[in-house]
């Protein structure tokens, strides 16, 4: 069967199985990258890699992490490339499956709170229950002396920062030393 006679029977462009018949490869829509697969991959365990060691980067240092990459990248050296936009970084963050978080702002000395410490704090916790009796039991103090206690904090949050992380990732620290300036309002009344 000819081509002209194929393509009237199933209702498809001549062109079409030309091509199918010759096994051409059609190339894919739009300007191809500058950036290949490979070095996409690791623009997108760079970010991974900071992100984990307690530094996520924003929208903006991923671009200009993209430019540096390809000014330094085979001696590409080109008088008109750019910084890659916006709609670079929409399809880059969907082609490597990364997403925006909010970070939250930690100091250096917050960070290194630990298993340790936190493991220290309750066996501490269990010792005085042990003084006092297996069940936190509340007879050995006397009504006088039981007062409820309560506060609130103001705080001057320096904001948070949306970077760049893994998608599914759930909670994204930024370590950086900030003055939170924070002011508690304390109430306090007696049980008697």
């Amino acid at each position: 069967m000819s081509i002209r006679k194929a393509a009237d029977k199933h209702n498809v462009q001549k062109s079409t199985l030309y091509d199918h018949i010759r096994n051409t490869k059609l190339k894919k829509v739009g300007r191809p990258t500058i950036l290949s697969i490979a070095d996409e991959v690791l623009i997108a365990q760079m970010i991974e890699a900071v992100a984990d060691l307690g530094f996520p980067i924003g929208r903006l240092e991923v671009r200009l992490m993209a430019f540096d990459f390809l000014k330094n990248r085979n001696g590409l050296n080109n008088s008109k490339l750019k910084i890659p936009g916006d709609d670079w970084l929409n399809s880059f963050m969907k082609r490597n499956k990364i997403t925006g978080r909010n970070a939250s702002n930690i100091k250096r000395s917050e960070s290194k709170l630990g298993v340790e410490i936190i493991t220290d704090f309750f066996d501490e916790l269990e010792k005085t229950y042990e003084l006092f009796g297996d069940v936190p039991s509340y007879n050995f103090v006397e009504i006088k002396y039981i007062f409820n206690f309560d506060e609130t904090n103001l705080s001057d949050d320096p904001g948070k920062k949306v970077v760049l992380v893994r998608r599914g990732r759930q909670r994204v620290e930024n370590i950086q030393e900030h003055s939170k300036t924070s002011i508690s309002i304390m109430w306090c009344g007696s049980a008697s």
